[in-house]
């Protein structure tokens, strides 16, 4: 239902649901009903409540060793904690999903918190770093179709090129030549 975009029904389900999964100990439902709680205080402007559902959700996620979950969570918390103009939390935040999903070798979730990474240097005035992550998300976003990115990335893309210039352009292109990772610090830069 929440996919489907019929909030207003969902939300008395997944409170139900997630009442139900705590009481039969099933932490795999606590953790989605929470995510899917997190995106609907989000949405509704309740972002510290929105933040702290999400890290519930990632917290019983990392217990249970599902990185893929987490990793998606940490990184709504890292666009959360960027939107407050928390930009350390929201960096810390977005750099731990992407390590997750390097781990993973998740791609779509890399994209995404890289790009979440290369708004964070946007905000900060840093066009450099900004314009270098940035332009690692766009080659290996152009390597080959990703979910639910071509929908969203018009929007980051407004967001990190608040501080387009030459610098962005030219960190931009030195970007295109490097991993998400490289870009971030994460790996060494393949000697060339």
């Amino acid at each position: 239902m929440v996919m489907r975009g019929e909030r207003e029904t969902a939300w008395p389900l997944l409170e139900a649901s997630l009442a139900e999964a705590r009481a039969l100990g099933h932490s795999i439902g606590e953790c989605q009903a929470l995510g899917f709680l997190a995106d609907k205080a989000h949405r509704d402007g309740e972002i510290e409540q929105a933040i702290a559902l999400a890290l519930e959700s990632a917290a019983i996620a990392a217990a249970l060793d599902w990185r893929w979950w987490e990793a998606g969570q940490i990184r709504d918390v890292a666009e959360m904690e960027r939107e407050l103009g928390r930009l350390d939390d929201a960096e810390r935040h977005a750099l731990r999903s992407l390590e997750l999903s390097r781990g993973l070798g998740d791609r779509r979730q890399l994209i995404f918190a890289g790009a979440e990474l290369g708004i964070i240097a946007a905000y900060r005035g840093d066009a450099a770093r900004a314009g270098l992550l940035w332009g690692a998300v766009e080659a290996e976003a152009s390597s080959r179709r990703v979910g639910q990115w071509e929908s969203g990335q018009a929007r980051f893309e407004a967001l990190v090129l608040r501080v387009d210039g030459p610098e962005f352009s030219a960190a931009r292109a030195e970007g295109g030549l490097l991993s998400i990772p490289q870009a971030a610090g994460l790996e060494p830069a393949a000697a060339g």
